[in-house]
């Protein structure tokens, strides 16, 4: 199973910093998410909402992006 960086690094973004700019989130949570912060003994999901601004500059599937 991938990371979620793993993920991300496949469809381009190769860094928190682009993740902040592509979704308009936070350099704290791009930090979190990008680092897979663990909360509740998970990594920290990516939301609905990000998954979709991502969808739409990259063309990746909601499934995937959310998996």
């Amino acid at each position: 199973m991938k990371t979620l960086q793993e993920k991300l690094k496949g469809l381009g973004i190769n860094s928190y910093k682009d993740l902040e700019g592509l979704t308009a989130c936070s350099e704290s949570l791009a930090k979190q998410l990008w680092y897979g912060s663990i909360r509740n003994g998970k990594p920290l999901p990516l939301s609905r909402q990000m998954a979709e601004k991502i969808k739409e500059k990259t063309g990746a599937s909601l499934d995937y992006l959310l998996s």
